[in-house]
């Protein structure tokens, strides 16, 4: 009886200890990339150019609407500080957020418009974000994609 009592405690330890090392969750990582766009949304909203570019990858790729695709961090800070410069600021609200498979890719899905220097909203939209998690466990967004409403 004793035996059968040491096998099963150690049983339940080694699970125990291999449910722990597992790492990270699926759900911890969906987490962890609603934070991080919660906080992207926080610099979008605020216009912080340099806090918006630190969520992107060195070789990001994005395709606004009606615009030829931006492709690395220069020339997203280029077309952001464009829009600026016109007095257009986006205004994105995710609708979806969901972490792949892997673990490693997500995407988000949501709506935007695009709001002008006197406060009026245009361009309403959709837009796709694609993430990857880097070896450090952040979320960045590698590929954005709008589309506009139909008209």
């Amino acid at each position: 009886m004793r035996v059968r009592v040491a096998i099963s405690l150690t049983l339940v330890a080694i699970a125990s200890a291999q449910a722990c090392a597992s790492g990270p969750t699926q759900e911890d990582h969906r987490q962890a990339l609603i934070e991080t766009r919660e906080a992207w949304g926080r610099a979008i909203a605020a216009g912080d150019v340099d806090e918006i570019l630190a969520v992107w990858t060195d070789d990001v790729v994005i395709f606004p609407v009606s615009e030829p695709p931006a492709r690395g961090k220069e020339a997203v800070r280029q077309y952001m500080l464009r829009n600026r410069a016109q007095g257009i600021r986006p205004r994105v609200m995710p609708t979806d957020i969901v972490a792949a498979v892997a673990g490693d890719i997500a995407y988000v899905v949501g709506t935007h418009d695009w709001v002008n220097a006197e406060g009026e909203a245009s361009m309403p939209g959709r837009y796709v974000t694609l993430w990857r998690r880097t070896t450090e466990g952040e979320w960045k967004c590698f590929l954005e994609i709008h589309s506009p409403d139909a008209a």
